[in-house]
């Protein structure tokens, strides 16, 4: 088992620093210093262990996972995957070597193992830069991950991913903010994000999920009782406040959330319909099924005419940054 003796980062040097925790910990596992099944700390517990926030550490877990090298269970954890064969590592030792012998080699030419370092990320980032490059920012763990994959999956983009909770709106942020062509989230969230970022390259997603609620909302009688559940409380919120938008007003709602125990089964018993997003019928259909009530499924997941939308964006802003805002 892995004790994370030789785990470090140096914030001195120009590599990122969630490259350099995804580095380190793509070559223990790869060498083997990780095992297969071998559980890696909460992006809590690492960010405490080595002093970096989480929003880092969790960027770094989540390219581990986008390559197949570790997999994560809401409910226990991020385990190491078993490689097959041993064929990868045996590679990964000989690849080793090679750079070993790179940084003697340039230490004999006079380069610093800092210099040698920084020309090789260079030389990464130089190769891979007419990639346009994305944030997604969403509420939900479970939905954020999701979204990541469906975008990269059907638009030619770089995406990473933000939790509200981590989006930081300091001095410091900008910087790390000005590297994305476009900034993304869903139609619930755009007005915090629109209002905490106030950048013009912020687009809202997914019109098509709340208009499919809204449909099934106006077939109800007036005045109808109606609680919103989702994962998160903003995300019930978020989805409220849409509803209110779009004219539905003639409804009382009520929103609650997985994990509000002092709400959620007195907001589920006197509500006549229940609005549920998709991830939370995921964890807890049974409880919803229960209570016998009319059951209407807040989709969120990234419709095509969003992908197609995007595509749009960056074909029509091809020479840098994104800019003026828009909705789907």
């Amino acid at each position: 088992m892995n004790t994370y003796s030789d785990f470090f980062v140096n914030k001195k040097i120009s590599l990122p620093i969630h490259e350099q925790i995804y580095m380190q910990l793509k070559n223990q596992i790869l060498t083997g210093e990780f095992a297969a099944g071998e559980k890696l700390p909460s992006v809590r517990q690492m960010s405490d262990l080595i002093d970096v926030n989480r929003h880092t550490i969790s960027r770094a877990y989540d390219r581990l996972e986008e390559e197949g090298l570790v997999e994560t269970h809401a409910s226990s954890g991020t385990f190491v995957k078993a490689i097959q064969g041993n064929e990868k590592q045996e590679q990964t030792e000989k690849l080793i070597e090679v750079i070993e012998n790179v940084f003697r080699q340039a230490k004999e030419m006079g380069f610093t193992s800092s210099e040698v370092a920084f020309l090789t990320y260079a030389t990464m980032v130089k190769e891979t830069n007419s990639k346009r490059k994305g944030l997604f920012i969403e509420c939900n763990p479970y939905a954020l991950g999701q979204y990541i994959i469906d975008i990269k999956n059907q638009v030619n983009l770089d995406v990473e991913g933000c939790l509200l909770d981590d989006l930081r709106t300091d001095d410091n942020a900008s910087g790390y903010l000005d590297q994305f062509d476009v900034i993304m989230t869903t139609m619930g969230h755009y007005a915090e994000v629109k209002s905490k970022l106030k950048r013009d390259n912020i687009y809202a997603l997914n019109f098509g999920p709340y208009l499919s609620v809204v449909n099934q909302v106006r077939e109800l009688d007036d005045n109808s009782d109606i609680a919103i559940a989702c994962v998160t409380k903003r995300g019930a919120q978020g989805l409220c406040d849409v509803l209110i938008d779009l004219g539905i007003t003639n409804h009382k709602f009520h929103s609650t959330y997985i994990g509000d125990a002092e709400g959620f089964d007195e907001i589920l018993e006197k509500a006549d319909t229940l609005i549920v997003s998709k991830y939370a019928l995921l964890k807890n259909r049974e409880i919803f099924e229960k209570t016998g009530k009319r059951i209407i499924e807040y989709k969120n997941v990234l419709q095509k005419t969003s992908a197609e939308m995007l595509k749009q964006i960056l074909t029509m802003n091809e020479g840098g940054n994104c800019g003026d805002s828009g909705n789907e």
